[in-house]
């Protein structure tokens, strides 16, 4: 690899090949989330940026056994992303 943005689109890639692994990330993401508050506002507008853009659109195509579960966790990932942006008058 020669740049963060090729890694990048590489872990991208590979992760969306396995529902498991993106219902995995949806849940490590609203951890991060929740734990963002003492973070700096460059750091949380990132991390919310990259949430709406990258990672909600991903786990919207969990399906089968996950898609109810994984519903639950996006709904609260948005709730999250509100209070964030509440908070920080994003």
């Amino acid at each position: 690899f020669f740049s963060k943005e090729q890694m990048l689109l590489f872990y991208y890639a590979r992760l969306r090949k396995n529902e498991e692994a993106i219902f995995l990330k949806a849940v490590d993401r609203l951890h991060n989330l929740r734990s963002l508050p003492n973070n700096d506002l460059k750091k949380i507008k990132r991390q919310i940026k990259e949430t709406r853009q990258v990672y909600l659109p991903m786990f919207a195509t969990i399906n089968g056994d996950l898609k109810q579960p994984a519903q639950v966790l996006i709904q609260k990932i948005i709730e999250q992303l509100e209070t964030l942006e509440q908070e920080n008058s994003l």
